[in-house]
This record gives structure tokens, sequence and C-alpha cells, in this order.
């Protein structure tokens, strides 16, 4: 806090300290296809590759509506874990450098998605823009996250 003469700043008296957390959806109302569902089925997500990630991640995305890649890449890995017992281990250090292979061109073309997605207009009417239009001009909101 800031005083002057020992007396609280006016400012920050009228105007604490205050954070605004944009969550998931805010990017979806302001017109953005940032769903692992609309990378999937955009000419980002590769094609043809090798892995057994590649294989479980396109599976998994062409039956489920909502598609979450995080809980997606935990159940990967342990559905993995529970295959490979101990006589298949010798395999296991190839499946993962397949799979690190395949993962780091999955996050090269998702960034690359999402960087064409952002460059889109934003549905200036939509809640999400007046809000966001709103903590902006408000001197309350010191800082603003997004997920």
């Amino acid at each position: 806090m800031i005083y002057v003469n020992g007396l609280l700043n006016m400012e920050q008296k009228r105007f604490p300290k205050r954070l605004l957390i944009l969550g998931n959806g805010f990017d979806l109302d302001l017109g953005r296809a940032t769903r692992y569902s609309d990378f999937v089925k955009s000419e980002y997500w590769p094609k043809n590759l090798n892995s057994r990630l590649y294989k479980y991640l396109n599976e998994k995305s062409q039956i489920e509506k909502w598609f979450d890649l995080e809980s997606e890449l935990a159940k990967y890995v342990e559905k993995l874990g529970r295959t490979l017992l101990p006589t298949y281990l010798s395999s296991a250090y190839k499946i993962a450098k397949e799979d690190n292979s395949d993962f780091v061109i999955i996050v090269d073309s998702m960034i690359k998605y999402l960087a064409k997605v952002q460059s889109y207009p934003i549905k200036d009417n939509s809640f999400a823009a007046k809000i966001f239009s709103l903590a902006c001009r408000n001197p309350a909101f010191r800082k603003i996250y997004s997920f």
C-alpha cells in the first residue's frame, strides 16, 4: 500500500487491487474455435503419424464429441503402463521415442493452429468482449489472466 504523509493513497483506497481470471469458454464466446476437437478437424492436425500416441488420440477425437486432450493423454499413459508387462519393457523405450516425436509434431501444429485462430476478428457483441472491455477500462482490475 502507498502512504503519503501517513494517509493511504486515495487511488489505492478507491480502487483496491483486483484480479480477473478468464476461464475456459471465454475464447469460445469471442467466436474463436479453440477446442481440441476444432484443432483435430482442422488442416493443422497432423496426418499419417505412426506412433501409438497419435493413433490413440486420432481414434478418440473421431468418436468423442468433446475431446479433452489433457485427459486423453493421462488415460493413454495409464493404459500404456497397464499394457506394457515386464516382458514387453524392452519395447517401452522405442514406443516412448516414437510417441515423443509425434507429440512434438502435434504440439507444433497446435501452436500454428492457435496462432491462426487468434488472427481472426472476435465477436465484438459477445458477452466475453463486453466483459473484457469493461474490465480493461476499470482501474480496479490490476491484472487479467486468461487460460
